[in-house]
């Protein structure tokens, strides 16, 4: 078991048989960065979100992951929902049923967020 975040992205990614090169290009990232991130040199928490779905990481592990991060909980980045819900209010056309639609995929993730926080919390108690 890693137990700092450099060891476990490297060992997961060395797991999944993916280069150093190949994942830094999937992060969009330069590979001197990812190596800093897998030698502890620098802090990697913008792109975690991005990094559990690309090494297609299980619930536990990515609870691991954030844990090492120094983040107890999971990713609850809304940057996916800032654009829409900037055209949302631009677009004088937008009326409630648009909201409404915004504001179910939120509690949408809310919901996924809560289960895993759930684990999370099983897992300690």
């Amino acid at each position: 078991m890693c137990d700092d975040l450099g060891s476990f992205i490297y060992q997961k990614r060395v797991e999944k048989k993916i280069t150093m090169r190949k994942l830094a290009g999937m992060l969009d990232v330069p590979v001197t960065y990812l190596c800093d991130v897998e030698k502890n040199r620098c802090r990697i928490k913008d792109r975690l979100a991005p990094l559990a779905e690309i090494l297609a990481l299980s619930d536990e592990e990515k609870i691991r992951m954030f844990e090492l991060a120094g983040n107890a909980s999971v990713d609850t980045d809304l940057s996916g929902y800032e654009m829409p819900a900037c055209s949302l209010i631009e677009d004088p056309e937008n009326g409630e049923k648009e909201w409404l639609q915004m504001v179910a995929e939120l509690e949408s993730r809310k919901i996924r967020f809560l289960h895993i926080t759930e684990k999370v919390e099983r897992r300690f108690l």
